[in-house]
């Protein structure tokens, strides 16, 4: 379920099986951290009670790196609400 405020209304969507981030097993990304391998990590949360959902690959890229304390998190992405005149 996702909240949307617009204009001072309260408005709650169904999104399916769509999570946020509460909390990252940084464990393994130190264990990647002191060896050469570069980890590709899927967006893909599990539940309680072993149920999986989709998390926004943004929200996930911003919890790992509050989660290992990054001192720089680079986004790339082809999203025009992100992009500048530039691009």
């Amino acid at each position: 379920m996702r909240i949307r405020i617009e204009s001072g209304v309260r408005t709650e969507i169904d999104l399916g099986f769509v999570g946020e981030p509460e909390r990252i097993a940084s464990g393994v990304l130190e264990t990647f951290k002191q060896s050469d391998i570069i980890p590709v990590i899927a967006p893909i949360g599990v539940g309680a009670t072993g149920e999986t959902y989709n998390i926004n690959a943004d929200t996930v890229a911003g919890a790992i790196a509050a989660a290992v304390k990054a001192t720089r998190l680079l986004l790339l992405t082809d999203v025009a609400g992100v992009l500048d005149a530039d691009k």
